[in-house]
């Protein structure tokens, strides 16, 4: 190895050193505190909010655990792939990459491993699907570590605590915090005697920009879930005015084993010119596509964009069967339904195999819902536990932060766009765009040209 036994055993008490010197990292005055902690062989729980270098801190934290300490294990765990490959794995590749100690290293987008000994000194990934998969590990210097950990289940930390079991093995937990039960949470709260715990919030970051922090203040408010966990690093209060609580959301957010099935469903959300974007969500079965949006361009160009996007989703997807268009059709938005209607398909032949529904949201409801809009919510609030939906900041944050009341009939009722623009706030287009795409199952009268 390029550094002496002597050398590492210095760092094993010195991680910020090590960070400096091997790593090309200043860990900043956040991050130098829990790299301490850990040195000092503490279970570490850290919730944060967004932006804070919270995975950079784990990704250095097993680069010098793997590096200091002779035959260390290091199984890492996540709730999804992307989450645990794309985030965390990538972090490692990125450090590595600036250090002056790479050449000790193996590394593939599973596994890294220090060289001639890949067998039994390792990182490794694992998503935390399977408990078994993390069972059996057991090593004289094992560091567990659990990456966005308010969503990996109770079983698996389950699992992970027979891997505790080994003396001198360790924890190290950190995510944002959007749920309110589970062990992350229940380490900042009733198992807190157990954890050595850590807050990051955006204010006391270096490294998150100003203007993220006032953009959040804007769009969601200073008093809602969304604010709390990604600027405040806080654990949602799950106020009960609001529609959808966060956590079912972010749960749903590229949530794996979900495979497109059945027809396109394509809402859009019509605006003109002003703040407001029209938006467009394709959505096959479950599985919810990458939202687009522009704005400020007239109703003729926005007809083109769809047509356009409609054949690049075709290409892409390889996708030749109905597609279902909703189209908001209240303002602007008959601009664009009437001339869907009237389409010559002889110039745009992809556009032959369409049905155009025409929907209003301030239309009549059922016994449950004062109006359409609140009932395409409730729909997709209810099938939120299946979907799987991009990891889109504005889609989450106008999911989770829309209130209702209930009228004296009983019914429920959203607050309006004109509710929510008094307040400052967002306007929910792009939820608004994928509460469209389900106005099928609860409309089956629309009228369809």
């Amino acid at each position: 190895m390029i550094l002496t036994r002597k050398q590492r055993e210095f760092y094993r008490t010195h991680p910020i050193e090590f960070c400096m010197r091997h790593l090309n990292m200043v860990p900043d005055q956040n991050q130098r505190p829990i790299l301490r902690a850990i040195a000092e062989g503490k279970d570490v729980s850290i919730r944060a909010g967004r932006g804070v270098g919270k995975t950079s801190l784990l990704a250095a934290a097993i680069l010098w655990k793997l590096y200091c300490f002779s035959y260390s294990k290091i199984p890492c765990t996540a709730p999804s792939r992307h989450q645990l490959r794309d985030n965390l794995w990538g972090e490692i590749a990125k450090w590595l990459r600036r250090s002056n100690i790479q050449k000790d290293f193996l590394w593939n987008n599973e596994r890294v491993s220090i060289k001639n000994h890949s067998a039994e000194w390792w990182a490794k990934a694992q998503t935390a699907k399977d408990a078994e998969g993390l069972l059996g590990f057991h090593a004289k210097h094992l560091l567990v570590v659990c990456d966005e950990a308010s969503g990996i289940p109770e079983e698996i930390f389950e699992a992970i605590d027979g891997c505790l079991s080994t003396p001198g093995s360790q924890i190290i937990m950190a995510g944002n915090p959007t749920k309110t039960s589970g062990r992350f949470y229940d380490s900042h709260h009733s198992l807190r005697d157990l954890y050595t715990c850590f807050k990051i919030d955006c204010y006391s970051s270096s490294l998150v920009d100003r203007r993220f922090i006032l953009t959040q203040q804007r769009k969601w408010g200073v008093d809602s879930d969304v604010y709390r966990c990604h600027v405040l690093g806080e654990f949602p209060r799950g106020d009960p005015d609001t529609f959808i609580p966060l956590e079912k959301v972010e749960a749903a957010v590229n949530r794996e084993g979900v495979e497109p099935e059945g027809i396109v469903c394509l809402g859009v959300d019509v605006a003109r010119f002003g703040s407001d974007k029209t938006v467009m969500c394709f959505r096959q079965g479950n599985m919810v596509y990458p939202l687009i949006a522009w704005g400020r361009v007239d109703t003729q160009e926005s007809l083109g964009r769809i047509i356009r996007e409609v054949k690049n989703f075709r290409n892409e997807h390889n996708y030749n069967g109905l597609i279902k268009i909703f189209v908001d059709d209240v303002g602007v938005g008959a601009g664009i339904a009437d001339p869907l209607k009237h389409l010559d398909t002889s110039e745009c032949p992809w556009m032959e195999n369409i049905q155009v529904h025409r929907v209003n949201f301030g239309s009549k409801g059922d016994s449950d819902y004062a109006n359409l809009g609140t009932k395409a919510w409730a729909t997709v609030r209810d099938k939120l536990s299946t979907m799987s939906i991009p990891d889109d900041e504005d889609l989450i944050g106008q999911l989770a932060t829309r209130k209702h009341r209930m009228l004296p009939t009983g019914k429920i009722i959203l607050e309006s766009k004109e509710e929510i623009r008094k307040k400052q706030r967002a306007s929910p287009d792009r939820a608004d765009a994928l509460a469209l795409t389900f106005c099928g199952f609860i409309t089956p009268t629309l009228t369809i040209y």
